[in-house]
């Protein structure tokens, strides 16, 4: 070949590099952020990427290529007029291998994706506790701190906490295309300890059991309402979800937007338009959803979050293109927390109402049972145990989604009977059957016509009915389980392969207008040692339950008199004092704690066990009930018009029962006669005793509804005064008796 003739195909060929390079110089194609080396899409299904800044008309290219660098795929499309473009193809199956996407802009290179996988694809969404980081969980810290180097296989999006818009903290009126900032980060990157904590023991939990990688759109943001997360298509679509929106002022038509004064938090669409319309083009398999302790605290109302709920859910069906029936979600019912009242007991039952009206595609479970622990700059709503809750969601997506299990959801009540003075309810989704956590079930009560529910026992009698009853109320209209702020001490659990599976959902057989709740009060059954209580953050912790002053006491299995044990007193005081602890110092101040029942004006009576295991009567001299820090009073003992009462040294059990209609202001006999209603608040209280070398065992404190209300009433007796106050207390209460009655 002639120089002249190689001459001139050197120039040819620099022209045409020159021309290549121009090309790539010129083009202004570019994919969104939302895409990235080291990303995961859902196997077997359409994968799109998307861009924007191509020129019009321009073809886009794609091309998969595998670990050898060869193509085995690819596809095309034109850029659209407004210079947007989407390209397409199938997913391959999901396997540990890895591969790379080249796109070009007419021939020309514009993207380059490294260490691509196929697997499984999962959405976290919700609040705080789903953003709560990994590196902060229990279990997550100590791996970070020990160095440990996750698996590369977990490929997770991390998005900024507040993605910027415009450059700007703004929110926009219109749905955002990519979230700026956002970034794919494998697990064996030091970074990956940001991502949410229950997410990562999900996506772990999954890639064991499905032996293939998992990927994690990871989208949440702490006190964040489900109304923010919601598009105004999917608002616009329920008419009534519009029409309550409004009512309530949370509606906010496109006109009356403020991108400036828009609350990231609780204001309808506001993180859809920030970020959860960018992951359209992604094609998850379900999401996990830990949210709804802001809509608590604000008010939502039940039935809204239900209408809120179900937008949600068919909103990610549409959006993600899920065409097997609804998008398939799994959602936890919230940690105990003080949200007053029994608020968090009808949300949680609220959730359990959620989930069997589409069982195919709602699991939910249950977190009650789980440790409260939490640092303290965090507070007491965010536990630190996250990776029971993830791997819980795992278990149920696994029973849901992928077929491994047909129990995926938290047992709930099915029906209930009430037959020969005990309430029989039958529970649906118990797996191989329901079982106690230890020999005794914890966590019912039960009350009668009047809505005064009262701790009940309660017994399994099939795979899926338990028994409930009491002595203390003979004809009982409805039962409870787990319905109270704090209910870690319930103790009824769903089993697989003959392993607890998950605690049953709180449930109540009937509703009943006014009703009185029971409390759990941990003290009452004598059965453990500490208990957690809620106080003001950063102060929630566990607290020892029972102390005494003059006397050891300690719980064991031979002070039982019922379950597991009772407590075993001992003293060598002639005199001693035993009590639950039911107040906190802060600040100098003794409150009671905030779980704490501090109504007792519904109860009419209070007993309990004892036993005199020594050789010498000891005597109950009085049972203090504080109504604050100074003034008490004691009630009478039953069938007696005194407060105190002989424990006899024979070694036999005795029931103690105790009026709290008949109260004793300061333990004055002979003065004015009180009834419960004086107990609307209780501080605290204290059992006071008196004898020599005492070794006593009090076991099963029990409540019974109040018959009547009897308001204060003149019983003075001055024969039974037996000092000379209670003399002159007498005297007077009958001189002002006398009077009262002239005037009735």
């Amino acid at each position: 070949m002639s120089k002249k003739i190689i001459s001139a195909l050197l120039v040819i060929v620099f022209i045409f590099c020159s021309v290549t390079v121009a090309f790539a110089e010129d083009s202004t194609a570019r994919l969104y952020t939302v895409y990235g080396d080291g990303m995961l899409f859902e196997q077997n299904k359409e994968v799109i990427f998307a861009g924007e800044g191509g020129n019009p008309d321009s073809i886009i290219k794609l091309q998969l290529l595998n670990e050898n660098a060869w193509p085995i795929m690819s596809s095309s499309t034109r850029v659209n007029d407004d210079g947007t473009f989407e390209v397409s193809f199938v997913a391959l199956p999901g396997s540990y291998k890895e591969y790379t996407v080249v796109l070009t802009e007419d021939g020309d290179e514009f993207a380059k994706l490294e260490n691509v996988a196929f697997g499984e694809l999962w959405l976290a969404s919700g609040q705080s506790n789903m953003m709560f980081p990994l590196g902060q969980s229990i279990k997550g810290l100590e791996m970070m701190n020990s160095g440990e180097k996750l698996s590369k296989w977990l490929r997770v999006l991390v998005e900024p906490a507040y993605p910027t818009y415009n450059g700007t903290n703004a929110i926009p009126a219109d749905p955002q295309n990519d979230i700026i900032d956002a970034k794919w980060i494998c697990g064996d990157n030091p970074e990956i300890y940001v991502m949410s904590a229950v997410a990562y023991f999900f996506a772990e939990k999954l890639m064991d059991e499905l032996d293939m990688p998992v990927g994690i759109l990871n989208s949440s943001l702490g006190g964040s309402s489900i109304r923010s997360w919601l598009s105004r298509e999917a608002i616009d679509a329920d008419s009534l979800l519009k029409e309550e929106m409004t009512k309530k002022g949370q509606y906010i038509e496109k006109f009356d937007w403020d991108e400036n004064s828009t609350d990231i938090y609780i204001d309808m669409t506001a993180n859809y338009n920030l970020r959860t319309h960018a992951y359209r083009n992604f094609r998850p398999s379900g999401m996990i959803w830990y949210q709804g302790e802001t809509d608590l605290i604000y008010d939502t109302g039940v039935d809204l979050y239900t209408r809120s709920f179900d937008a949600l859910q068919q909103m990610y069906t549409d959006m993600f293109e899920y065409e097997d029936g609804f998008f398939p979600i799994v959602y936890t019912q919230i940690a105990p927390y003080d949200y007053g009242g029994h608020r968090i007991s009808e949300w949680n039952l609220n959730y359990t109402e959620i989930q069997s009206a589409l069982p195919e595609s709602r699991a939910m479970i249950t977190l009650y049972d789980l440790s409260l622990t939490y640092q303290p700059a965090v507070g007491v709503i965010h536990p630190s145990a996250k990776q029971p809750v993830g791997e819980r969601m795992a278990n149920a997506a696994l029973g849901m989604v992928y077929n491994k299990s047909n129990t995926y959801t938290a047992a709930s009540i099915k029906s209930s009977e009430v037959k020969d003075g005990s309430i029989y309810v039958t529970l649906d989704n118990c797996g191989d059957g329901i079982v106690a956590d230890g020999n005794t079930i914890n966590g019912f009560a039960i009350c009668g016509k009047d809505g005064i529910y009262v701790q009940a026992q309660a017994e399994i009698i099939s795979e899926d009915t338990v028994k409930v009853w009491s002595e203390e109320v003979r004809e009982p209209v409805s039962a409870s389980y787990a319905y109270c702020t704090l209910n870690t001490y319930s103790s009824l659990y769903s089993t697989v392969n003959g392993e607890k599976y998950l605690p049953v959902s709180p449930f109540v057989t009937k509703q009943i207008n006014n009703a009185v709740y029971w409390t759990d009060k941990t003290w009452a059954e004598c059965e453990l040692e500490k208990a957690w209580h809620l106080l003001p953050d950063p102060y929630s912790a566990e607290f020892d339950t029972w102390k005494a002053e003059g006397a050891e006491v300690l719980l064991n299995k031979e002070s039982a008199h019922s379950g597991e044990s009772g407590l075993k007193i001992t003293s060598t005081d002639n005199k001693f004092t035993v009590k639950p602890i039911q107040i906190y110092n802060i600040d100098g101040k003794d409150k009671p704690f905030q779980d704490t029942a501090t109504d007792w004006s519904s109860y009419g009576k209070i007993s309990f066990y004892v036993r005199n295991n020594g050789n010498s009567d000891i005597t109950l001299d009085a049972f203090r009930i504080y109504v604050d820090a100074y003034l008490w009073y004691s009630p009478a003992v039953e069938g007696a018009k005194d407060s105190s009462y002989v424990i006899p040294a024979d070694g036999e059990w005795h029931k103690v029962t105790l009026d709290l209609d008949t109260l004793y202001l300061s333990g004055n006999e002979c003065g004015f006669t009180y009834a419960n209603e004086k107990l609307d608040y209780v501080f605290k209280f204290q059992l006071e005793f008196s004898g020599e070398n005492a070794d006593i065992s009090i076991d099963s404190f029990d409540f019974t509804p109040s018959a009547d209300k009897l308001g204060t009433r003149f019983e003075a007796s001055v024969a039974d005064a037996d000092n000379p106050f209670e003399f002159i207390s007498a005297l007077f209460t009958m001189f002002i008796g006398f009077f009262a009655n002239l005037f009735k």
